[in-house]
């Protein structure tokens, strides 16, 4: 893993390289520099797929453990106070 890669993943950033993957189609943009409601669906398409490749998502499973196991804590405290 690359120092970039490994700073990326434990600040839980996510890093993509989206203007090498954004299609170039004049049909996505309103003028030379606003995208139209299909251009922003595409990005937004290609944002989600980046944040799903990068593994910073809890999977299903993963996120009802952790809510589980948060209130389980927070029921904890509770009964401490």
């Amino acid at each position: 893993m690359t120092h970039c890669a490994a700073v990326l993943k434990t600040t839980r950033f996510c890093l993509s390289r989206f203007a090498e993957q954004f299609p170039f189609d004049c049909g996505l943009f309103d003028d030379d520099v606003h995208m139209n409601s299909k251009g922003t669906r595409v990005k937004a398409q290609l944002f989600a797929e980046a944040i799903i490749k990068s593994g910073l998502l809890a999977t299903r499973q993963q996120h009802s453990h952790m809510t589980r196991s948060l209130a389980i804590r927070e029921r904890a405290n509770q009964l401490a106070q």
